[in-house]
């Protein structure tokens, strides 16, 4: 436990820690807006966190269970939002990632900020 009025991470640890995330991006993808204009084209990482079989139900509500995370570096001024379109355009690890296409459901968020976690579907319909 820090001592009162201490910082547990020195104020310029992230702009640090980014350098090291960013290294751990293997993949290659594009990230498109809404208007389907190129915002993003870069390193990624990109990991399948379900297979969308079971989608929980709260109140008799089904909810939306996202398939895929995708991690970006947190790059300035690089806003994504749900509706997002992500792309896999090479991934060196999983070749049957390569041509799909996600859909942004939304981003996670934090107090330390290295890198922007997506919570992706695959998008049903092929839109670029």
């Amino acid at each position: 436990m820090p001592l009162p009025g201490t910082r547990l991470f020195h104020r310029g640890f992230e702009p640090w820690g980014r350098k090291v995330a960013d290294r751990q991006g293997t993949a290659h993808g594009r990230i498109y807006d809404t208007a389907f204009r190129l915002i993003y084209d870069g390193p990624l990482r990109v990991q399948q966190a379900g297979d969308g079989s079971l989608l929980p139900i709260v109140a008799d509500q089904h909810l939306t269970a996202a398939n895929f995370a995708v991690v970006v570096p947190a790059a300035d001024g690089l806003t994504v939002t749900a509706g997002h379109l992500v792309e896999i355009v090479d991934c060196p690890g999983d070749s049957e990632l390569v041509g799909k296409q996600l859909v942004v459901l939304g981003t996670m968020h934090g107090s330390i900020r290295f890198q922007q976690t997506l919570a992706c579907n695959l998008h049903d319909q092929p839109a670029l």
